[in-house]
């Protein structure tokens, strides 16, 4: 379980990995090889104990479960009725090989939106990213949820690679519906001599911000941005949620 992000939301918010198993992988994958062939199953019983304290005695209501990837739990309508009975609205990530007919599957369990990893609108750019045939299945999967009214969401990392394309990324998420766009920094831990130069530098992260706060200022948008600002000074961040964009971070980490 990951408090990093309680504040997320602007409620208490717990993220759950299901599982530790992907049947892809990125560029900036953080999970160790062996997890590409098999998975460590998930002691439901104690999960679910845990997560009933978090929601009784600590108001947890969002509740995001990720992984690896979640669509490859067999069984994962079981920990998500448990947790629904609870009561907790769920969010649900994707790389996009999480089928249709699984997500109708889950929708009834109180399913507040599925989220879905995208990077680019450029194929190239994000299947370079992400691995390949990415950005086809993120479009269909995305096209579907709305078709079928469920909200999505895209959580999109940010690099060197693809820093220019960030605006007409979250123009494309405005277009067909996409509730939240969620963009990350790049996590270099895993293999710093091959990601480090990917890495945008703090003053990179200030200009894509100032840029976008001008681009999107005075725009009527349905989407909602959330961008990582710790590498701001409490300054820079009070300026730009006062005077440029509504700020719901309790704490000096989102945007």
């Amino acid at each position: 379980m990951d408090f990093s992000r309680a504040s997320f939301d602007r409620q208490k918010h717990v993220f759950v990995s299901l599982n530790d198993y992907c049947n892809r992988r990125c560029t900036y994958c953080y999970l160790p090889e062996h997890s590409l062939s098999r998975s460590r199953p998930v002691e439901t019983a104690a999960l679910i104990h845990g997560l009933a304290r978090l929601y009784d005695e600590h108001e947890f209501r969002l509740l995001t479960i990720a992984g690896g990837e979640p669509g490859l739990v067999t069984n994962i309508s079981v920990p998500l009725e448990a947790i629904a009975n609870i009561g907790y609205s769920v969010i649900v990530n994707t790389n996009g090989t999480l089928a249709p007919h699984r997500i109708r599957e889950i929708r009834k369990y109180n399913i507040r939106a599925v989220s879905f990893s995208l990077d680019s609108c450029d194929p190239g750019v994000n299947d370079r990213l992400r691995f390949p045939g990415s950005w086809d299945l993120v479009q269909k999967g995305v096209l579907f949820c709305r078709a079928e009214g469920i909200p999505v969401r895209v959580s999109a990392v940010v690099c060197t690679v693809n820093q220019h394309e960030l605006l007409r990324l979250f123009e494309w998420c405005n277009a067909v519906g996409v509730e939240v766009l969620n963009v990350h920094e790049l996590d270099t831990s895993v293999d710093p001599k091959f990601l480090g130069p990917l890495k945008l530098p703090a003053s990179d992260w200030r200009e894509l911000v100032r840029r976008l706060a001008i681009d999107l200022r005075d725009k009527e948008h349905c989407t909602a941005l959330r961008l990582p600002i710790s590498y701001l000074t409490d300054c820079e961040s009070k300026r730009i949620s006062e005077h440029q964009l509504s700020c719901p971070a309790t704490h000096n980490d989102t945007l």
